[in-house]
Formats: structure tokens, C-alpha cells, sequence
């Protein structure tokens, strides 16, 4: 069901990144899903990614892990669930690998060392924190990571009680209707900014008290006013 199930959403999906995992007696493991949209609309997006994991409510238990971001109007930009036997060093692991297919650091470190050869080794003998975001102590984007997590919870509450294949055509639609009513909100947008990113913009927002004044007029030869 599961192979059948890939092969379908792959091919109405072009670009998408699906990927599923079973051990040596044919039982399930993993199932990774991404789609095209998501993976197109997350290099307009600020990286900050809210990993998260949240246990299935079906018979057959398992666990549901996701990645998701914010995007440029705050909205929830979910990036690729994944569904796992059970939360362990090794379901972690591999849901992290597929996941930096999407991200793709190694294509962009690549670009970097055809301009700097040797800086890979460089950058790797300094301190991360020193030049990598993932590790710098301080709060650079102002993202509440937990609240996307606990929003994208509670939107993916009736489809974790499904069975797997029944749930991910959920999400699937869930993401697909998401991103039509974004469209058609960015499609009415009328300045070159997002709502959200309008309602915080002071300067626009100030409120400015204009009347009419009068101009003195100084003569300095003779003096007078």
C-alpha cells in the first residue's frame, strides 16, 4: 500500500521528496514526505525550523515527526513530516538526512569552496557558534519555535487518528489548501510588503499632526523682522 501510495503522490507531485523505509522482513519503519511547493516556497522563507514530534492516536501507534517554518506573513510553512515506528536516536537520524535534502548545505558550501578553496576546513577548526546560525547563542529572528510546533499540533489532530496512508492524504490536502488561500491573499496584496510585515512597520504607522504655519522673514540689511 505504502510503495503504491509514494509512487502516486511522486507522480502528481514532480520535484517532491518521498522516501520510505522498511527493515529486512518487508515491515515498515519510515515514510518521509515533502512536497514540490514546500520545497520551492522554503527558500523564500527565514530558516528557522521547528522540529517536532507528536504520537499517532491509531491502532498501530507510531510516531509523526515535522519540520516547519515561519514564512514572510507569520503563517505556519510546514516543510516535510515523517512517520516512524518510534522516536529513537535512528528515526531521528534518518527523518534528519532526508531532511537536508531539502535544505541542500552541501550544494551550498560547494559554491563556496569553488570561490575560497579550503575554507570547509577552515570554518570547521573555528567555533561553530562563530559563523554557523544553528549555533549562535543569541535570538536573532525573534520566532517563538514552540508556538508553530503546538499551532501545527492542533491543526493535525483529527488526521493523527487515521491510519498512515489515510493521514498523509490529509496532510497533503491540509498543505494544498493552505497554500491556495495564501496565493490568493498575496495575489490582493497592494504594497510591496505582507500584512503582518505592514502592521509593524512604525514609521508607516505613525500618526503625524500637520497644520498650517507661518514663514518669519528675517532682514539682516536693514535689520529688521
Amino acid at each position: 500500500m505504502l510503495p503504491r501510495f509514494a509512487y502516486i503522490l511522486e507522480l502528481n507531485n514532480p520535484g517532491s521528496v518521498i522516501e520510505y523505509k522498511v527493515d529486512a522482513g518487508g515491515r515498515f519503519l519510515y515514510f518521509f514526505m515533502t512536497l514540490s511547493a514546500s520545497i520551492s516556497g522554503c527558500q523564500h522563507c527565514r530558516l528557522v525550523i521547528s522540529i517536532n514530534e507528536t504520537s499517532l492516536k491509531n491502532k498501530y501507534d507510531g510516531t509523526l515527526l515535522s519540520a516547519s517554518t515561519p514564512d514572510s506573513n507569520d503563517h505556519i510553512f510546514p516543510l516535510a513530516f515523517c512517520v516512524v515506528d518510534s522516536e529513537n536516536d535512528s528515526s531521528w537520524t534518518w527523518f534528519c538526512n532526508q531532511l537536508k535534502r531539502i535544505i541542500d548545505f552541501e550544494h551550498k558550501m560547494r559554491l563556496l569552496e569553488s570561490s575560497a578553496p579550503g575554507i570547509r576546513e577552515k570554518l570547521e577548526s573555528i567555533d561553530f557558534a562563530k559563523w554557523s546560525r544553528a549555533y549562535s547563542p543569541r535570538m536573532r529572528y525573534n520566532v517563538m519555535t514552540t508556538n508553530i510546533s503546538e499551532s501545527l499540533n492542533s491543526a493535525m489532530l483529527k488526521a493523527r487518528e487515521l491510519p498512515i496512508c489515510s493521514m498523509l492524504k490529509v496532510l497533503r490536502r491540509m498543505l494544498q489548501r493552505w497554500f491556495f488561500e495564501r496565493r490568493n491573499e498575496a495575489d490582493c496584496q497592494v504594497t510591496d510588503f505582507t500584512k503582518t510585515i505592514e502592521e509593524s512597520n512604525f514609521v508607516m504607522n505613525g500618526d503625524l499632526n500637520i497644520r498650517e504655519g507661518k514663514v518669519p522673514l528675517l532682514m539682516l540689511f536693514p535689520t529688521a523682522c
